[in-house]
């Protein structure tokens, strides 16, 4: 579905990389590689511009960073000094110093990024294209940055069930940001609470562009939310982990699914070997005490059970039900058995 796309393979490998312009490649990109991610995409702009005059257009740019290797990056963006950051209180202590370092260089690459979104906001309003332009900055997952003792893959200080800094049900990892920028037709400055899930991405940029959400489209159309105007909002977001991830994400995390509302989290794994959990936010935001098992919370539990069961429902999700390979515990779903060596 793409006219043009430039892209290389996912190494996380930021220096050293080539990639592919559709068919024709590899080439080299000498240097940290979201500076030239960011050029090709202000080339497109250009060309675009030039053949159609007037004609919208849709640009993704997909940077890798800030992921590690984390001290990989332009080294004018070393400017946090690890002693001064912040360090949640969810990290164990005997990590706080390693978690320091990496929140710095993490920051350097999240400064670093700044500078080439500025490029991308200065490109736009040169070329007269920022006033009707709806640009939107998010992420795919967060980073534990050793939140919870989680650490990154192949880290061996730690057990493998502890080497995932992403995929699990925790803050860290699951909510991450999203920014609507669009001059001409929404107020800026402006914070909901609305939740919102990746699914919901596509539904809401075609409500925001005047488009029909095709029927077999998943997620909900919450432009409303971005107009200001009443409608129905979402009461909860589903979580899932999907796949068996690289190298084996099974022996990470597990497999799992959960509820996240505007203050509760819960979840629970395939076989249970790492939950449930129930997390009250409002009280209890660095989530340190799980209150499953509380008594006092059973009714708030059996609720958000009530509704995980129906997201499973809504979704077709077999997670409960499904055939699983013997080998990983991943769901069958007409993929290929993983066959380890």
């Amino acid at each position: 579905g793409f006219d043009y796309m430039a892209a290389n393979n996912c190494v996380h490998q930021y220096y050293n990389v080539s990639y592919y312009e559709n068919e024709t490649g590899p080439r080299k990109i000498d240097g940290w590689a979201p500076v030239e991610e960011t050029s090709l995409a202000l080339r497109f702009l250009d060309e675009h511009l030039l053949q159609d005059d007037g004609k919208p257009f849709a640009l993704f740019v997909g940077w890798g960073p800030p992921h590690h290797p984390y001290d990989k990056y332009p080294g004018q963006f070393n400017i946090y000094d690890p002693a001064k950051v912040d360090v949640s209180p969810n990290v164990p202590s005997e990590m706080e110093v390693a978690a320091r370092q990496e929140i710095a260089d993490y920051y350097g690459n999240v400064t670093a990024l700044d500078d080439q979104m500025g490029r991308i906001m200065k490109a736009l309003d040169e070329r007269g294209q920022m006033e009707n332009t709806i640009l939107c900055f998010t992420s795919d997952h967060g980073d534990h940055l050793r939140s919870h003792g989680f650490c990154r893959c192949g880290d061996k200080s730690v057990p493998v069930s502890q080497a995932a800094s992403k995929a699990t049900p925790f803050e860290e990892s699951i909510h991450i940001p999203f920014i609507l920028h669009w001059p001409q037709q929404v107020k800026g400055c402006q914070q909901t609470d609305v939740l919102f899930n990746s699914v919901d991405i596509m539904p809401t940029l075609l409500g925001l562009c005047g488009i029909d959400v095709p029927r077999e489209v998943s997620g909900t159309d919450l432009s409303h939310i971005v107009f200001g105007k009443e409608g129905p909002v979402p009461d909860s977001v589903y979580l899932q982990i999907l796949g068996e991830g690289w190298p084996g994400r099974g022996r990470w995390v597990g497999y799992w699914r959960g509820v996240r509302t505007d203050r509760w989290l819960y979840a629970r794994w395939h076989e249970n070997e790492r939950g449930p959990y129930l997390f009250d936010l409002q009280n209890d935001p660095w989530e340190l005490n799980n209150l499953y098992h509380d008594p006092h919370f059973a009714s708030v539990r059996e609720t958000l059970e009530a509704r995980l069961q129906q997201w499973m429902s809504e979704t077709h999700d077999p997670f409960g039900t499904g055939e699983r390979d013997p080998d990983t515990g991943m769901l069958l779903l007409g993929q290929k058995r993983t066959v380890r060596t």
